[in-house]
């Protein structure tokens, strides 16, 4: 039902405000593509035609879905995951202390091997209150 799936995206918002007391907001929901194809196509009655994910939208502005294929069953159980947060490099980063090069191609037997390199340090998370994620 769009309401139900109103009601559960409202949730997850509000955690975000209510857990860090007001202090971050929600700019970017990262979903699975499912669950982001569902709200994307599921009308909401008595609202012009409007889908669920424009109403959300038209009520936080400045709100961006983000579709991960990699959230698909990544729950306990298979199920899928959504990610929200106040995605700034105040409250979250990914370090990177090696940036990816590549070098010169190397001849070897009947092929061209061209050697890659590049370091990923993860990611900091410095306010993980800015943050919320909910199972399907």
């Amino acid at each position: 039902d769009a309401d139900v799936m109103l009601a559960d995206l409202d949730l997850i918002y509000n955690a975000v405000r209510v857990q860090s007391k007001g202090v971050h907001t929600v700019n970017k929901i990262a979903m699975a593509t499912e669950p982001l194809s569902i709200i994307s196509s599921k009308r909401l009655p008595d609202s012009n035609g409007l889908t669920v994910a424009e109403f959300f939208r038209r009520k936080h502005p400045g709100l961006v879905y983000e579709e991960l294929a990699e959230l698909t069953g990544a729950g306990p159980g298979g199920d899928d995951l959504i990610i929200a947060g106040e995605f700034a490099p105040d409250n979250i980063t990914h370090d990177v202390p090696m940036q990816f090069n590549q070098l010169p191609a190397q001849p070897r037997n009947l092929e061209l091997v061209v050697p890659c390199m590049a370091r990923s340090a993860g990611v900091s998370v410095f306010y993980p209150l800015a943050f919320t994620k909910a199972v399907l």
